[in-house]
């Protein structure tokens, strides 16, 4: 069975290999439909990764990658996951990605805390992190807004963690 995450507005579903198929075709299965700007270069990668694995006879880790979707309009917005296994610290880093015309509603903000929340559900997981590009404010307010504290940043990047 499929990982579902639900929040108020959103519902996170695991990427599995129908839904990854289906991306790299560049066309929704029957019953889904996608947002203008979907699938994104990242839900794309995401969906190589999950193909790559089943080709090579591994079974897919369906916590790594995830779509949105918005309850009220089931419609795939974006996707997020996390962006790795958890290392020998447990620390894992976590990835999300929107359409762009839903930048600034507060999406962002719920589907990266229910990211964290679920992250903080594996038994390997003490800590979640991201990076974003130091420059982008919005994606920097969601991060503090899922309850992300900045721990420092560089030249180039921002880096907060749960």
């Amino acid at each position: 069975m499929s990982v579902v995450i639900r929040t108020e507005r959103l519902e996170l579903r695991a990427l599995d290999h129908h839904g990854a198929r289906a991306v790299l075709r560049g066309d929704p299965p029957e019953g889904v439909l996608w947002a203008e700007g979907y699938p994104l270069p990242s839900t794309v990668e995401a969906a190589a990764l999950v193909l790559e694995e089943e080709a090579r006879a591994r079974r897919h880790d369906e916590t790594m990658s995830f779509q949105i979707l918005r309850r009220d309009q089931p419609c795939v917005i974006g996707d997020c996951g996390l962006g790795s296994l958890p290392d020998s610290e447990g620390a894992v880093d976590i990835r999300w990605q929107l359409v762009e015309r839903l930048h600034g509603r507060g999406l962002e903000s719920e589907a990266i805390e229910a990211l964290i929340g679920f992250a903080f559900t594996r038994d390997d997981v003490v800590c979640v992190r991201a990076a974003v590009p130091v420059g982008d404010f919005g994606r920097r307010r969601a991060l503090q807004r899922a309850g992300m504290m900045a721990v420092g940043e560089d030249a180039r990047l921002a880096y907060y963690e749960a």
